[in-house]
């Protein structure tokens, strides 16, 4: 068990994830939300680019990838990474936390 195990429990993975989905709603409700992977997180860009399209293609109705296109509403990048949470903590999305 590393470090990263012991202190990321599944109770503070859901939790985290809640906070993202309260987070994206109420951000998606902003103007201008853009977020650029390249420009914020260049290191991990091409690792998440994947990824996040993968998820919203399938999970966002109208989303449409591009093969050089890094920069996402804010609000889909906390969607997607409160997924990649519950997944984490091993709960089905839908299901995890559900109020």
């Amino acid at each position: 068990m590393t470090k990263l195990d012991q202190h990321l429990t599944r109770e503070k993975l859901l939790l985290a994830s809640k906070l993202l989905d309260l987070a994206a709603e109420q951000f998606s409700n902003h103007g201008c939300n853009e977020f650029d992977l390249l420009e914020q997180v260049p290191e991990l860009a091409k690792k998440l680019k994947p990824l996040v399209d993968a998820h919203h293609l399938e999970t966002c109705e109208g989303f449409k990838a591009f093969y050089d296109q890094y920069i996402y509403a804010d609000w889909m990048l906390m969607n997607w990474l409160s997924d990649e949470l519950k997944a984490a903590a091993s709960e089905e999305p839908d299901e995890a936390m559900e109020d």
